[in-house]
């Protein structure tokens, strides 16, 4: 498993376009829909709290699936407000 840091997504056209071409898949797995999404994500002045990321995971050296996340540090105290 590997992590993609979003200024580096270019880096995954290959490999997510290949997966691209599988079975059931919708555009919104698209590589052209999820570079759109994180040109947005990076052009944002005020960015959404946390950390977007994209999980590239492996088998036999070959690309099997692609995750984005968005990963937000998140605790039952950062919910409630004390008086």
């Amino acid at each position: 498993m590997s992590y993609v840091e979003p200024t580096s997504f270019e880096d995954l056209r290959d490999a997510w376009e290949m997966l691209q071409c599988g079975k059931d898949m919708t555009a919104f797995q698209s590589f052209l829909w999820y570079r759109t999404i994180n040109r947005q994500y990076l052009a944002k002045a005020n960015p959404i709290p946390g950390r977007a990321v994209y999980a590239v995971a492996y088998e036999d050296g070959a690309v099997r699936m692609i995750a984005p996340l968005h990963i937000l540090k998140w605790s039952f105290l950062s919910g409630l407000q004390l008086p």
